[in-house]
């Protein structure tokens, strides 16, 4: 059964995974999910304000400095890691 933990954990997964300007099949490949699975995450972020489309299959964070921040989840030695990859 799938709850809303999990639908929280997956959506965190794509933002990690949207780093480095990735098209959204190299994404969908990183988080081992179809294409057409992965634009749904895209399309709730695009829906929360939280990347906009950038060129086709790209997007980009809107959010100031959100880049950073995503960058610091996955740095172990930051006290914003979360340990997700």
């Amino acid at each position: 059964m799938f709850c809303e933990h999990q639908s929280f954990f997956v959506y965190q997964k794509y933002l990690i995974a949207i780093l480095g300007n990735k098209r959204l099949k190299e994404v969908a490949q990183q988080l081992d999910v179809t294409p057409s699975y992965a634009s749904q995450y895209r399309r709730r972020a695009i829906a929360r304000h939280l990347v906009r489309p950038g060129s086709y299959g790209h997007v980009q964070y809107i959010l100031p400095f959100f880049n950073e921040f995503i960058w610091a989840t996955q740095d172990p030695d930051s006290i914003y890691f979360y340990g997700l990859e």
